[in-house]
């Protein structure tokens, strides 16, 4: 192990919080840990000793099931913003941003590409975008924003061209009081567009309670 890292009583409280729904009773396949009545103890600068905690095994056999599942393939573009205008109404833009976005889209497959074939995502560093609504300062006006654009599409292909709309218009869309029409944006790299490959997404948690422990899984046995 790492000599500079160590365990602390609130580090190791914390880990109970990890994917759990409550930090008292954490439900596994095999029954409940219940750590209700449990106590951390600092035994030295690295060391905690954890005691009164209890497992409660479950009448029920269960095993615990976990997918992901494919979403498509995700491109990105990555600029910002300073212009104290913009930034004042930078939902507004983005909305307007997205509206033409969807037109030109639209126009340029006759109507072939569904918004339904796409995912279009501004990520608004900033202004909201670790927290979203949760966010306890989201009134407040920042200096400057930092926005992904992220585009999931079907394949490959099709995310590359709605990313090249989409960073198009967010460099060069109108808004009111806008003065300079250079370009609305810092763009951080050259080539602008990211192509990150296949993207996927947390599809299942479960238990499920099989007839028998062995029925889910195939058991061959061999002579050698």
């Amino acid at each position: 192990l790492n000599p500079a890292q160590r365990h602390t009583t609130v580090s190791t409280a914390a880990h109970a919080l990890y994917e759990n729904a409550s930090p008292y009773h954490l439900y596994e396949a095999g029954g409940m840990l219940d750590l209700s009545e449990v106590e951390y103890e600092q035994v030295d600068e690295r060391t905690v000793r954890v005691s009164g905690s209890k497992f409660i095994p479950d009448k029920t056999y269960r095993i615990k099931l976990e997918a992901a599942a494919k979403m498509g393939y995700r491109t990105i573009s990555i600029m910002g913003t300073r212009d104290p205008i913009l930034i004042d109404q930078i939902d507004d833009y983005l909305a307007n941003v997205r509206n033409t976005i969807q037109r030109r889209v639209d126009d340029a497959f006759n109507g072939e590409v569904k918004q339904s074939d796409y995912r279009l995502g501004f990520h608004v560093y900033g202004k909201n975008a670790i927290m979203g609504e949760w966010d306890p300062n989201k009134d407040t006006t920042p200096n400057e924003l930092g926005i992904v654009i992220d585009v999931v599409a079907d394949t490959p292909e099709l995310s590359q061209v709605i990313l090249a709309f989409s960073r198009t218009f967010t460099l060069h869309h109108d808004f009111p009081g806008r003065k300079c029409i250079a370009g609305n944006m810092a763009v951080a790299f050259s080539p602008s567009d990211i192509p990150m490959g296949p993207v996927y997404r947390f599809s299942m948690e479960h238990l499920i309670e099989p007839k028998d422990a062995y029925e889910m899984f195939r058991t061959e046995i061999f002579d050698v």
